[in-house]
């Protein structure tokens, strides 16, 4: 009996060491970030600075669990809209609300910096900082003139924002970066 609880205890152990192990490696190898959700305030300021109109495509990148991607489209009822997002747990939380919002944007598990990004007209980001000189590389080569990067909290280096939107918060403020290619 005691052999039996001793190896179940030992699996049990290794079980737990694969799967942390597994988590290591697709964090290492995709570089994930964490899942950390926009405040609700900040997508009511978004909701109201970001000027759009049916012949626009707005992109999410890093759409979390798509809350941005379903209030956008919510005022903006003819917008074209998606979002990418690599991770697992947060992307099926983004198809399930895709699904309650009636597919009125697309979401997939893709990492941006692999797609053809060239459609869009305004994007979004709460990445971290150093995803966002790469991403403002992509999005010049790709983009036309006149697109829009709103980033949450982090700043493209070496690259003036065109507008900036500080929010105040319980703990301080938090600002908006807007960007123009």
């Amino acid at each position: 009996m005691q052999i039996i609880v001793l190896l179940a205890g030992y699996t049990l152990s290794i079980l737990i060491l694969l799967g942390l192990l597994f988590f290591i490696g697709l964090t290492i190898r995709t570089r994930l970030v964490p899942y950390v959700t926009t405040h609700d305030h900040v997508i009511d300021v978004l909701k109201k600075h970001v000027r759009l109109s049916d012949n626009e495509s707005f992109i999410e990148l890093g759409c979390g669990d798509a809350r941005i991607l379903s209030k956008i489209t919510e005022t903006h009822p003819g917008l074209t809209a998606r979002g990418y997002e690599i991770s697992p747990y947060a992307f099926r939380k983004a198809q399930k609300r895709q699904q309650q919002d009636e597919d009125r944007y697309t979401v997939h598990y893709k990492n941006f910096m692999k797609e053809d990004l060239s459609d869009g007209t305004v994007f979004y980001a709460y990445l971290l900082p150093h995803f966002m000189k790469p991403l403002w590389k992509k999005l010049q080569s790709e983009c036309s003139p006149g697109t829009k990067l709103y980033s949450n909290a982090f700043f493209v280096p070496d690259v003036d924002p065109v507008d900036t939107l500080v929010l105040k918060e319980k703990k301080g403020t938090r600002t908006l970066y807007v960007y123009e290619i």
